[in-house]
């Protein structure tokens, strides 16, 4: 894997993922947008090559399409390839589309998630997005498509958490108060990020019969629209994937191990047995 989407965050560099800081110390070419901070700029290698792609309205140093281009580009290098991009890379960050031009040339890569502007912000400000005294839930907006236009707010993805016990009245309540067509894509995905992640994928007229007929259990995240439908997998060509790997090093002493694994698609568990003196 030499190809990395990368999720900046909203600016601050502790708010940088570990997983993102790791993948960073080893890039050889950084492709970034224009809401990258300078801070996490400077947590560069000295050696990489920056190629700035940032646009702002109505300026585009490269177009969409020019930037997957180059991607793809590169890529053939065998250089480690970072695509660096504020917030995260699946929330308005164009980081699908990128992802597609890569499956479509048959180029792997990995999808490392950012903390989100959208929830982040607000924090950092001391205001919550959900509270369970006044509101039970958060829409995320653009404020315009790829058009320039306002967006049609109707027409968004619908994300439930803590669903899979309430997913045949949820079902119901979507199908007959929202008046969602019954095609509309689901997915339910069970343990997200671990060894034992699973997901399903099916359409929300039978959506409480596939949860109950795969037996998931919590916890579990249900996507509701026609995103749900997209298969950008990444994670299930690693050799590892789904793996659960125990590391017993003394600690300090299974670093490059663990990036190794980890590059594979392992769920690393650190437990030392051993310990020099």
């Amino acid at each position: 894997m030499n190809v990395y989407i990368i999720g900046a965050g909203p600016g601050d560099s502790g708010l940088l993922t570990v997983r993102a800081q790791e993948i960073l110390k080893r890039a050889e070419v950084v492709i970034y947008d224009r809401l990258v901070s300078d801070s996490i700029l400077a947590m560069i290698p000295e050696n990489a090559e920056l190629i700035d792609a940032g646009k702002s309205s109505g300026s585009h140093k490269l177009s969409q399409r020019e930037i997957e281009s180059l991607i793809i580009k590169l890529a053939k290098t065998g250089e480690n390839i970072i695509r660096l991009k504020g917030g995260d890379p699946f929330l308005f960050g164009r980081g699908a589309e990128e992802a597609q031009a890569l499956i479509n040339a048959g180029i792997d890569f990995e999808i490392v998630p950012g903390v989100s502007s959208a929830i982040c912000v607000p924090e950092w400000a001391g205001i919550p997005v959900t509270h369970r005294d006044f509101c039970s839930g958060l829409n995320i907006f653009t404020a315009h498509d790829k058009n320039n236009l306002l967006p049609d707010f109707d027409n968004t993805t619908k994300i439930f958490l803590m669903g899979v016990a309430n997913s045949e009245i949820l079902q119901e309540k979507l199908l007959l108060d929202n008046k969602l067509s019954p095609d509309t894509g689901c997915a339910v995905i069970e343990n997200g990020t671990i060894s034992k992640q699973r997901i399903i994928r099916t359409e929300l007229k039978n959506l409480h019969e596939s949860i109950i007929t795969n037996k998931i259990m919590p916890p579990a995240v249900i996507i509701v629209g026609e995103t749900a439908k997209l298969k950008l997998d990444w994670r299930g060509k690693l050799p590892l994937h789904n793996k659960r790997v125990i590391i017993t090093r003394p600690a300090g002493r299974s670093e490059s191990l663990i990036e190794l694994l980890r590059d594979s698609g392992a769920e690393i568990i650190s437990l030392p047995t051993i310990k020099t003196l």
